[in-house]
């Protein structure tokens, strides 16, 4: 999982991201307010404790993927899960095809 060295630094010096966004199939730049998990990452083996508290932001292709990912965020103490599932449909371009909310404020499905 790249990211979470930023986010535990972040943490231990008292700042939080007011969104942190875990992207699954698209690895941007590193930066602090961004978790990139990878498709041979075991979900059960990863350390979450960091996201305690906090608003996440998950996206990804695989609906599968996504779900297990955000049932673990959410496990792991996550205040809410807004989780995006997309297809591609070209050069980098996605149609969102389905939104969850553990708040159950943003719900949608194409």
């Amino acid at each position: 999982m790249k990211g979470m060295e930023n986010l535990i630094r972040m943490r231990l010096n008292g700042r939080v991201p007011a969104v942190l966004w875990v992207d699954l199939d698209i690895e941007r730049l590193p930066s602090e307010g961004h978790l990139h998990i990878g498709h041979s990452e075991s979900i059960s083996s990863l350390d979450l404790r960091a996201v305690q508290g906090m608003v996440l932001a998950v996206s990804g292709i695989d609906s599968g993927r996504v779900k297990s990912i955000s049932s673990a965020l959410k496990a792991a103490g996550a205040r809410r899960v807004i989780s995006t599932v997309s297809r591609r449909f070209g050069e980098g371009e996605f149609l969102v095809t389905e939104v969850t909310d553990t708040e159950g404020v943003l719900e949608w499905k194409s």
